[in-house]
C-alpha cells in the first residue's frame, strides 16, 4: 500500500479516512514512546480493564 507512493501524504489521507471509525473506538491507547514490551502491557491492561467494567453492566468505559 504504501510502495512506490509519498508514505507520509498516504498515511494522512488514511487517517483523516479512518479517523471517523476510530473516534468510535470504546479504549483509546496511546503508546508513543514505548517499547513494545510495554505498549502490549498498557493494552493489556486496558482490555482487563474494559472486560471488567463491560461485566458490571458499566458498557461506556473510555481512556
Amino acid at each position: 500500500m504504501l510502495r512506490g507512493v509519498d508514505m507520509r501524504k498516504k498515511l494522512e489521507q488514511l487517517l483523516e479516512m479512518r479517523a471517523p471509525v476510530y473516534a468510535e473506538a470504546d479504549i483509546t491507547i496511546v503508546t508513543g514512546g514505548q517499547t513494545p514490551q510495554n505498549s502490549a502491557r498498557l493494552i493489556k491492561t486496558e482490555l482487563d480493564r474494559h472486560a471488567a467494567a463491560r461485566s458490571k453492566g458499566n458498557g461506556s468505559v473510555h481512556s
